[in-house]
Formats: structure tokens, sequence, C-alpha cells
């Protein structure tokens, strides 16, 4: 399983390790072990409880060389040198019962990396026919060119597809794909049995909006924020 985990000089992406805590938590109720793909082992092993191999890693690559890597790594890696880390992932992927891309909204033009780093881990389970599921995504919203055929190319290949709203299942219908609309995989992260009454809606968000129009976006989220409210009746 993968998704962007892995604390490295301290940055924390916080949304993704609280998803992929998820999922390992929702499959080891399954009795599932869980390997993840990580940019730091050591640090998702520890933090979950699971295996680890490090990511295949397209980071500071052109898009010729990523072309190369990926094609070098669907084949089964024999061209790569012995100590690629990419090895790892072949070999966890050959000895999987399915893999999982896990949630996030890192499968766009902006990070290239991410959507080759995922297209190989497809394009790996196409080869050795180990079943592909995506959870919880959000789709581009700029996802152009070559990135937009490889995240096409890895959805269609799967055999479900989760996303966070409804502009992502409108790019997935695009792409050919009947993705289902759910929530935030991390939603219910924690969440316990409680006597205690709940009241109103809390809010949490990151100011930073992708290269998204501010005020456009602005606006739909106070909209959003407007319908919570509406709908249980208590205040923000």
């Amino acid at each position: 399983m993968i998704g962007d985990v892995g604390v490295v000089d301290d940055m924390v992406h916080i949304g993704d390790e609280a998803m992929f805590e998820a999922a390992v938590e929702e499959l080891a109720d399954r009795g599932v072990e869980v390997t993840g793909v990580s940019s730091a082992p050591a640090d998702t092993a520890a933090r979950y409880g699971v295996e680890a191999v490090h990511r295949i890693r397209f980071d500071g690559l052109d898009r010729a060389a990523s072309e190369s890597r990926l094609a070098a790594v669907v084949a089964g890696g024999a061209d790569l040198a012995p100590d690629d880390t990419a090895h790892a992932v072949i070999s966890a992927v050959a000895a999987a019962d399915g893999v999982i891309i896990a949630g996030g909204g890192n499968l766009a033009s902006t990070w290239p990396l991410h959507v080759y780093e995922r297209a190989a881990l497809a394009g790996l389970a196409e080869r050795t026919g180990t079943p592909l599921v995506v959870t919880g995504q959000t789709l581009g919203p700029h996802l152009v060119g070559r990135d937009r055929e490889l995240v096409g190319s890895l959805l269609r290949s799967a055999r479900r597809v989760g996303v966070r709203e409804t502009a992502s299942q409108r790019l997935a219908a695009e792409l050919g794909v009947d993705a289902r609309r759910g929530v935030d995989d991390a939603s219910f992260l924690g969440m316990t049995e409680t006597t205690q009454p709940r009241a109103g809606v809390l809010v949490s968000l990151s100011l930073s909006l992708g290269g998204a129009p501010r005020e456009e976006t602005v606006a739909r989220v106070a909209a959003l924020v407007d319908a919570a409210a509406a709908t249980v009746g208590e205040p923000v």
C-alpha cells in the first residue's frame, strides 16, 4: 500500500499519514498484513507496526528520464541497478494479494513524480495480475498531457476507485472510470463511542490552495461550511 507517508526532515503530511493509518487499521481488523511504500520506511514501520519499503523514486527526473524509469520498473526491473530502491517494491507487489493506492490529493500534474510513482505501482500490479484498489482520491484539478494519460490508465486498471468529491468523480468519468464518491479515508479515524453530547461543526483546512483561484475557492469552501451547519442545525 502506498500513501504520501514517511517523515523526512520533520516534514509530516498529516492528512496523508491519517489516511494511511485509517487504511492500516481497517485492513488489520480484517486480518490483512500490510507492507507500506514510504519515503522513510523505518519511520513508517515504527509508526504503524507494518513492514515498509522505500518508494520507487522519480525525484528530480525530467519527463524523458521518468518515462524510461517507468518502463524499466514495469518490465520487472532487470535493467535497474542491483541496489535500486525499486526492486523492493517490485518484490513486494509480486508477493502481495492486493495493491492499494491510499487516499490523497497527489494525482495531479502539480506533482508528476507522484503520478509516475503510482503509475509504476499500478503497472506492476497489472503485470503480476494483482488486484489494484484506489481509495479516497482528489483527482487533479490540474491534470494534463501525459500525466492525464497515466492517471487514466491507472484508474481504469483498478478493480475499485474511490474519490472524495464530485469534481473528482466527474474527472474520473471523463477518464472512463465509474468512481465511487465517498468521504476522506480518515474521516472516522480515532472516533470512539461516547456518552458526551456532540454539537457544532468543526472546520480544519489549509490556507495553501495549490494554485486554485482564491476568491472562487473561498466562496465554495464557505458554501460547504454553511451547508454543513444548516444540516446539523449547529454553529461552526
